[in-house]
């Protein structure tokens, strides 16, 4: 992992090298080591954010091993339109592709219902496949200001649905919140339904403006 020590505690670039190949036949012959990035909770609000911001593009530029880039959500503060663009003007300097995943900060602070990140960004859950490894990412933005995060019904099946094409496949789940109890009101639903059909080795989020290891029903989330 490495940390630009130029950055504060709400723009945080996280390296991270998975290397899955003693899992079954599948990963045995379709998974490949590789690093991306996580930048979470830039809250771009001003001077300071900007820098940080930029700074960490500068760096992932500059570090040729990375394939791509997560951005896990509270990318504003306000979730207005005006910032969301100006955010993307920035997260499309970096030479390598990037998947944004919406917080709680472009939900309930969002004067649209979320359209503005939508038309910016594109859709609210995507999946992608690298190197033999499945990433799933939806929204866990609370449904009212202020309150617990929340993950729709349609989005547990889609997940879900989406682990069931290839239940062998091992697969990383993104959102912004937790999935942990006093973050998420349904984390339950969440945990119980994706445990169930596929491979899920672990989860990925932001929110804490830190770096944890934790255990999502058992299992682990960073």
């Amino acid at each position: 992992m490495f940390r630009n020590s130029k950055l504060h505690s709400l723009a945080c670039a996280v390296l991270i090298c998975l290397g899955l190949t003693a899992y079954a036949t599948y990963a045995e012959a379709k998974v490949k080591p590789f690093k991306f990035v996580q930048l979470t909770d830039i809250h771009l609000s001003n001077k300071s954010a900007i820098d940080a911001l930029q700074c960490s593009i500068d760096e992932i530029n500059a570090t040729d091993s990375i394939d791509f880039a997560l951005i896990t959500g509270d990318i504003t503060d306000q979730g207005d339109r005006a910032t969301m663009q100006r955010a993307k003007s920035y997260f499309d300097k970096l030479k390598v592709p990037y998947y944004v995943v919406l917080g709680n900060h472009e939900t309930t602070w969002s004067e649209s219902g979320c359209m503005d990140f939508q038309d910016i960004f594109g859709q609210e859950s995507l999946s992608f496949e690298h190197n033999g490894i499945k990433f799933i990412c939806f929204n866990s933005g609370p449904l009212l200001k202020m309150a617990y995060g929340h993950v729709s019904p349609k989005d547990i099946k889609w997940a879900t649905e989406e682990l069931m094409r290839n239940p062998d496949q091992p697969a990383i789940i993104v959102s912004h919140y937790p999935m942990m109890d006093g973050d998420v009101d349904n984390w339950y639903n969440v945990t119980d339904a994706l445990r169930k059909p596929g491979n899920v080795r672990l989860f990925i989020g932001g929110h804490y403006h830190s770096l944890r290891n934790l255990t999502y029903d058992g299992m682990p989330g960073i």
